[in-house]
């Protein structure tokens, strides 16, 4: 099973990997190449440990339960944002009970537009106007209003 322990180990590593970069402009080579080394044997072990696991009947409301819970942290950026909103509405999809529950709607949508979860697929040409949207999207994103939609999916789920 997955470990908090575990976790906490590849977040220490994750931030030496940033304080190498912050050493110096472009950050210090051989200190990031160690420390993203690391991060690299904790998070093949993390896989390691998770390979086979499957959810238990109920697990699905704990594990969206946690993502809104993990919303809350300070420091969700733009990309963290997206990865908590698309593995939310997967499991959501997933979760009979809930997949088609009208209320979770609204916020599903608007958590779609902020984070711009939808990806497009195309012809080469749409590349250009793909890229600016995504980069707007970044541009626009506001955490507060995110914790805003995520805390409402939370009281859904009767969090």
């Amino acid at each position: 099973p997955l470990s908090g322990q575990k976790l906490d180990g590849v977040n220490a590593s994750l931030r030496e990997v940033g304080m190498a970069l912050d050493r110096r402009p472009f950050g210090d080579p051989a200190a990031v190449g160690l420390a993203a080394g690391k991060v690299v044997t904790q998070v093949e072990d993390l896989l390691g440990s998770i390979q086979g696991v499957s959810l238990d009947e109920g697990d699905e409301v704990e594990a969206l339960k946690r993502l809104c819970a993990l919303a809350e942290s300070p420091t969700v950026d733009y990309e963290s944002a997206r990865q908590i909103g698309w593995a939310f509405t997967i499991i959501l999809q997933a979760y009979e009970p809930w997949a088609s529950n009208a209320a979770f709607k609204e916020p599903i949508e608007q958590l779609q537009v902020q984070l711009k979860l939808n990806l497009t697929w195309g012809q080469a040409e749409q590349t250009e106007a793909q890229l600016l949207d995504a980069l707007q999207a970044v541009s626009d994103y506001e955490p507060e209003k995110f914790q805003t939609i995520m805390r409402s999916l939370g009281k859904l789920l009767g969090q």
